[in-house]
C-alpha cells in the first residue's frame, strides 16, 4: 500500500494523472477506489490521483446527510447496488462508523405483492430479509417495541444487514482510506472554468492555479449543474 498522501502541503501540482473534483461521499470513495484499483494493476497509484473541494471534506451534502443504508427500493435494479454499498461500507465498520442495527418497513394489505417482490428480490442476491405478514408481522414488531399500536400493519420487512453511518465521521474515514492510499487532498480548491479542446477538457481553472489532468473524475454533487454549465453542455439530452 502506498504512503501517505500530502494531504494540502504545498504549491497545487499543475499536472496530474487523475484529478477528482468533490470531496464528499462520491469524490472520497472514488479516489479512494481508483488509487487501490490502479495499484492492484500496477498501472499506478494513489499519488497519481489529486482530489480538491472547494471548502473541504465533507462540507456538501454528503457531511449533512442521514447516512442510512437501507434496500427498501421497489426497483430491483437497485438491490444489487445497495448489496454493492454494504460491502464498502462492511469494509471497514469502526473507521466508516457503519452501525448495523437493521431496517423495518410496515405497510397494509395492498402493499403486499410490493413486499413480496422485494423480499425476494433482496435475498435472491444475499441481502437477506424476512417478510412477515397478518398476525406474525404484529408479533413481530411488539417483540421489538412492545407498546407499539400495530393497527392497520399488514405486512412487515426486515432488512438484516442495513443500519447507518454518522456522517461526519464516515467522511473523515473516507477521507483517511485516500490518505493511506496516497491520494492528494486539497481543500479550498474551487473550479473556476474548463478549457475544452474537440469536446475533450484539457485543462481545469481553479482560485489557486490551473491543473491539466489525463483524467477528470467529477463528483460535485448538487454542484454538478454548475461544472455542466462551465463545460459548455447543452441544457436539453434527447
Amino acid at each position: 500500500m502506498a504512503g501517505n498522501a500530502t494531504n494540502g502541503g504545498g504549491k497545487l501540482p499543475a499536472k496530474v494523472p487523475y484529478l477528482v473534483i468533490g470531496a464528499g461521499v462520491n469524490g472520497l470513495s472514488t479516489a479512494w477506489h481508483l488509487a487501490m484499483e490502479l495499484e492492484a494493476r500496477k498501472k499506478g497509484s494513489g499519488r497519481d490521483i489529486l482530489l480538491i473541494d472547494k471548502k473541504g471534506v465533507g462540507a456538501g451534502a454528503s457531511g449533512i446527510a442521514c447516512g442510512l443504508l437501507r434496500g427498501f427500493y421497489m426497483n430491483p435494479v437497485m438491490h444489487p447496488l445497495i448489496k454493492h454499498s454494504l460491502d464498502v461500507w462492511t469494509y471497514d465498520r469502526v473507521t466508516f462508523g457503519f452501525q448495523q442495527v437493521g431496517y423495518v418497513s410496515c405497510g397494509e394489505a395492498n402493499q403486499l405483492p410490493d413486499y413480496e417482490r422485494i423480499h425476494a428480490s433482496q435475498n435472491a442476491i444475499g441481502y437477506l430479509s424476512d417478510l412477515h405478514t397478518g398476525p406474525e408481522a404484529h408479533r413481530f414488531l411488539r417483540s421489538i417495541w412492545p407498546d407499539l399500536d400495530t393497527t392497520g400493519i399488514d405486512v412487515v420487512l426486515n432488512e438484516k444487514l442495513s443500519g447507518y453511518s454518522g456522517t461526519r465521521q464516515a467522511m473523515r474515514g473516507f477521507a483517511e482510506k485516500c490518505a493511506e492510499w496516497g491520494v492528494d487532498i486539497r481543500e479550498g480548491v474551487e473550479v473556476t472554468g474548463y478549457d475544452v479542446t474537440n469536446g475533450r477538457v484539457t485543462k481545469v481553472h481553479t482560485n489557486k492555479g490551473d491543473i491539466e489532468a489525463e483524467c477528470i473524475i467529477l463528483g460535485a454533487g448538487p454542484w454538478a449543474a454548475q461544472h455542466w454549465e462551465m463545460l459548455g453542455l447543452p441544457e436539453k439530452l434527447d
